[in-house]
């Protein structure tokens, strides 16, 4: 019998029973975050000292360290978040938390400097400096001539790089910051999922790739931030775009995009589906996927974000698939 348990540690309260908790957690967002909903008031205290009943609103403070472990008792608990209380909303009977990632200490952060003949890796040790967070092996190798930050805080800051190359930023479960290409880091652990036995619902579509149609941007950055772009694939396709570093030849930028044009039009499933907390899936992990009915469109999916919920009802993962990996 799977009996659920959760134990929400927000500060120095540890809290067991709550209405809600709803942790995001998407590789294309800078931050994972977390909702937890509780009783508007508990019990605090010890038999020693004795108890009083205070109101949440009042006890928990912007600023407290967060840890949501959920699971089933005596079969599977995992910490699933860890970070920080960034604001409180008081609504009888209950009181809603929203809580972020390590990305709340770099947003607290105040940068102001002019880098000339910089990296990306100094560039981002710059921006961690000082709040814990650890910056990942495998950022690549990425040169500046300039790179302008002036007067921001640490998040907007990596939101500028994202937005200006092109890169994935987001921070894993070893509170490392990587900052990248979308899929250049190979998952290691695996989750299996089989349409007719252990999953809740879904909303996959099945598709052929002659019935894709993708028009991909390929953007070359030079060293001193100018760009060159090629399209590849279909004129009335759905746009991506991609960007490569230091690359500046319009043939080898087009055989990049069509490099990636195979992958992404690929035959296999599209969208998500959702399951309970075994097997247990988690962004940055592939997803392999059976289909009884239909055996050969068995696959290996890359799992860019994940959307855990815990309540009455139990606990639901819903795992969005990705890039086709096999």
């Amino acid at each position: 019998m799977f009996v659920l348990e959760c134990n929400i540690q927000i500060g120095n309260y540890s809290f067991t029973q709550v209405k809600a908790v709803k942790v995001v957690k998407d590789i294309n967002l800078l931050s994972d975050t977390a909702t937890i909903e509780l009783p508007a008031s508990a019990m605090f205290g010890n038999k020693e000292k004795g108890f009083e009943r205070r109101a949440l609103e009042t006890t928990i403070k912007v600023g407290d360290p967060v840890s949501i472990t959920l699971g089933y008792k005596d079969i599977l608990l995992k910490t699933v978040f860890k970070g920080f209380v960034t604001s409180i909303y008081p609504n009888q009977p209950t009181v809603k938390i929203s809580c972020e990632d390590a990305v709340y200490l770099i947003r607290k952060k105040n940068l102001n400097k002019n880098f000339i003949g910089t990296s990306l890796q100094e560039v981002l040790q710059y921006i961690t400096v000082g709040t814990g967070v650890k910056i990942s092996e495998a950022i690549p190798a990425v040169n500046f001539e300039k790179f302008l930050l002036k007067n921001v805080n640490g998040a907007k800051a990596l939101q500028k790089i994202k937005d200006t190359y092109g890169l994935t930023i987001y921070i894993n479960d070893d509170n490392e910051l990587y900052a990248g290409l979308k899929y250049a880091v190979s998952p290691e652990k695996e989750v299996s999922y089989d349409l007719q036995k252990n999953v809740v619902k879904h909303n996959l579509k099945f598709t052929t790739s002659e019935n894709v149609r993708l028009r991909i941007k390929v953007v070359g950055v030079k060293k001193d931030n100018t760009k060159i772009s090629v399209f590849v694939g279909d004129q009335d396709g759905e746009q991506r775009t991609i960007f490569r570093y230091n690359i500046t030849d319009p043939k080898q930028l087009k055989e990049i995009g069509e490099n990636e044009l195979l992958q992404m039009k690929y035959t296999g499933y599209r969208g998500s589906l959702t399951g309970f907390f075994i097997p247990f899936a988690d962004r940055g992990m592939k997803c392999k996927l059976h289909n009884t009915k239909f055996p050969e469109r068995q696959g290996m999916y890359y799992v860019p974000k994940v959307v855990m919920s815990y309540g009455t009802s139990g606990i639901r993962i819903q795992t969005e698939l990705g890039t086709k990996l096999l």
